[in-house]
């Protein structure tokens, strides 16, 4: 009785809105966080060990420009040590694992470990750290001096 169609019952009418949306980038990889550990000494030499979490769903690599002059020590990727391909801009390009069709994207770890030359200390003054460059966008970022 209560889905019965009754006639006799007046016109009937249904109205719709449609609306486009302006169509938005989907995110296809990024790097859920970047830790450092840095090191310095007092001659300008600097150490540092960078950790990123990163979870991919399409893109085939990940690429990390170091700062200027500096030297890489290791690389590894998911804990296995790498040799990351060169870029024609001399960043390293480390490659990514994809997720299967419709599974979550699985985060896997992409560790470096590098080192730069920088001025000396002195007693008074300022210093800049400069960390690697990324082409994914971070979500969280820790460092410990």
């Amino acid at each position: 009785m209560a889905f019965r169609y009754r006639t006799g019952m007046g016109e009937r009418s249904l109205n719709i809105d449609v609306a486009r949306y302006t169509q938005q980038a989907v995110l296809t990889a990024n790097i859920e966080e970047a830790r450092y550990r840095v090191l310095i000494s007092p001659d300008g030499k600097t150490l540092v060990e960078a950790h990123y979490a990163v979870r991919n769903n399409q893109r085939n690599f990940v690429r990390i420009t170091l700062p200027a002059g500096a030297a890489l020590w290791s690389a590894s990727l998911a804990g296995r040590p790498v040799r990351p391909g060169r870029g024609p801009d001399g960043s390293l390009l480390f490659p990514l694992s994809k997720s299967r069709a419709a599974e979550d994207a699985p985060v896997f770890a992409v560790e470096v470990l590098y080192l730069s030359s920088g001025a000396p200390w002195t007693e008074k003054g300022h210093a800049a750290l400069v960390l690697p460059g990324l082409d994914l966008p971070v979500s969280r970022t820790g460092l410990v001096l």
